[in-house]
């Protein structure tokens, strides 16, 4: 009877813990004019001036799952403070833009209102692209956020955060999706350069130890060959690690006997604030990050600071480390003249009358070289134009490409902004990928003859619904070309249409239509006139109708396999003669030729 009393009242104990140990809730928030979600774990009878943790969680994943596979909340009853899971629109975070920075923002300034969260000990976390999006977040509000815990997701971008942040980074050795060293995503084909590097990096940027201190096995006294690498003695006492687990994969790891990732994080964050560096406040106001502009371009840079307490003695403007200038009143200018081609990274130094200095967030700017061909020389029509060499002249002038960073993972032109991939079509080389909707190439090419000429478009896509459209000088020459669904991204196609072209050089220009990603290799234009000639075996007389000087191997391309001897009055070309002997290589419009062939065949003047 005893036991049956004790396990009954044990039973309704745990109960009634199970039901008050906290307050939970599904709740939405108004961010931008849009309803965003999130769930919200605090304890029951939390005190004012606590800290918020935001957990946000992987691509095509929900805060439920992230809530359930991380276990915050049992970290949180036991060290009372409230944690946040977000829910992304389309499970998707936007980790180059605004929105989701907005959400964050949001979320800290709700959960101040709701429950008087200390606003300094702010932290965030999350998985895969949420871990991406905690790196965006630290470059963007450092001010806002005390320190970061991503896992098993980084991003390629610069280290820019306007303040030292402290940074814990959690990763599986193992990982296809997002791979621990450099090489290609198994999942999406994306490059990565190495969680290590990106580290290292920011170790630097927070003025660390160049050289981290290795622990392993980690946990200490563990059987595993797990590490923890470290980073000390940052500015504002910051640090950076990097915990790395022997041949896991990508998912969060609560191992008990091992690595329990939740608790490494809390452990780390929890010993920081976001005061240190942040007395003032300084930001850039132009030019716009990611702003390009024409060598030799005048740069106009101008910045604000402000200060709470005291006051702000001036203002210093760096491209990277090397400073430009300095102003000590506002508004806070400088001006750049006569700059060369090439990327700046510009930031403004804010320096208090304590001598304190914050530093504002890089801006990246770029100096294109005027527009012109790729390798200095107008593309020739007819002829073939590789998609992959397009004009130099930069985004927004040559191309248009809605997202930074050539990410196609091929080593070729890995300074301009579109995707090129490693090609597997005939003749490999490369392609054009991840093409999207209303984006654009330009090339400068000079038309030989007005007229008609038949396009071929090299392309392949999965999908329905693809499209590109061409246009000569800002005209339209070719609209919503259909591209065929080859079921593949490496399927190529061609894709056949007419196109009218005035004679002399001119900018073509591809836009691709409404419908994301289009795989582009080549297009070929040639004449629409078929001009035929039946020539017989032996000796014949013919004449040139292409204009121009065209390489005499493309010019009787479809008969090349059947001629022997060709020669004008001057010059001669013989199968039989070493190269260096043959005068004559190529043919020119209006003239005549003798050619030798050693069967019946049929010219076909089309440049193949």
């Amino acid at each position: 009877m005893k036991n049956k009393i004790y396990k009954k009242i044990s039973t309704t104990v745990i109960f009634i813990l199970v039901v008050v140990k906290c307050m939970y809730s599904q709740e939405n928030i108004t961010v931008g004019g849009t309803t965003r979600n999130m769930i919200v774990h605090a304890p029951t009878g939390i005190a004012t001036n606590r800290p918020l943790v935001i957990s946000l969680h992987g691509m095509n994943q929900d805060a439920a799952y992230q809530e359930s596979t991380t276990n915050w909340d049992a970290v949180a009853d036991t060290a009372k403070f409230v944690v946040v899971y977000p829910n992304a629109i389309n499970k998707t975070w936007d980790i180059s833009g605004q929105s989701d920075i907005n959400l964050i923002l949001a979320v800290i300034d709700a959960m101040y209102t709701k429950y008087t969260i200390d606003k300094s000990r702010v932290y965030l976390t999350g998985f895969s692209m949420g871990g991406m999006m905690t790196y965006h977040a630290a470059n963007n509000i450092a001010d806002k956020i005390a320190a970061f815990g991503p896992v098993s997701g980084y991003m390629t971008t610069d280290h820019k955060s306007s303040r030292p942040i402290p940074i814990i980074h959690t990763h599986g050795t193992a990982d296809n999706v997002v791979p621990y060293a450099a090489g290609n995503s198994g999942s999406t084909g994306s490059y990565f350069p190495g969680i290590e590097s990106i580290l290292t990096g920011w170790a630097s940027w927070d003025n660390c130890n160049a050289t981290a201190v290795t622990t392993s096995p980690y946990p200490v006294g563990t059987s595993n060959v797990n590490s923890k690498k470290v980073w000390s003695n940052g500015d504002c006492k910051s640090e950076v690690i990097l915990i790395s687990l022997d041949g896991k994969g990508h998912w969060h790891s609560n191992d008990a006997a091992g690595v329990y990732t939740t608790k490494e994080i809390w452990n780390f964050v929890r010993k920081y604030t976001n005061i240190c560096g942040s007395s003032a406040k300084v930001s850039l106001t132009s030019p716009a990050n990611n702003a390009t502009f024409t060598a030799p371009a005048t740069i106009n840079i101008s910045a604000t600071a402000t200060i709470s307490t005291g006051s702000i003695t001036k203002v210093e403007f760096y491209n990277g480390t090397t400073k430009l200038g300095e102003d000590a009143t506002s508004p806070y200018t400088y001006t750049m003249t006569n700059v060369a081609a090439g990327k700046l990274i510009i930031t403004a130094v804010a320096t208090d009358n304590s001598g304190n200095k914050t530093t504002s967030v890089a801006d990246t700017i770029k100096v294109n070289v005027a527009q012109a061909a790729y390798g200095g020389t107008s593309w020739p029509i007819p002829g073939t134009i590789q998609f992959e060499n397009y004009d130099v002249g930069g985004n927004g002038f040559a191309y248009l490409d809605n997202a930074t960073g050539n990410t196609g993972g091929a080593t070729f032109r890995t300074d301009e902004d579109v995707d090129i991939e490693n090609c597997t079509d005939a003749g490999t080389g490369y392609n054009i990928g991840f093409a999207t909707a209303g984006e654009w190439l330009e090339y400068t090419v000079t038309v030989a003859k007005a007229g008609e000429y038949d396009l071929v478009i090299r392309a392949a896509c999965s999908g329905d619904g693809r499209t590109v459209s061409l246009s000569s000088n800002g005209s339209v020459i070719a609209n919503a070309i259909a591209i065929t669904n080859t079921a593949g991204w490496q399927a190529w196609t061609d894709v056949k249409t007419k196109v009218t072209l005035p004679a002399g050089q001119q900018v073509l220009r591809l836009t691709i239509g409404a419908t994301d990603y289009v795989n582009l290799n080549y297009m070929t234009f040639s004449s629409s006139i078929s001009q035929t000639i039946n020539l017989k075996t032996g000796w014949n007389i013919i004449g040139c109708p292409i204009v121009g000087s065209t390489d005499m191997t493309k010019a009787l391309s479809s008969i090349w396999s059947n001629v022997e001897t060709v020669k004008d009055q001057n010059t001669f070309y013989s199968i039989n003669n070493q190269a260096a002997l043959n005068s004559l290589s190529t043919v020119k419009w209006g003239e005549g030729y003798w050619v030798k062939v050693k069967t019946d065949c049929v010219l076909d003047w089309i440049v193949k």
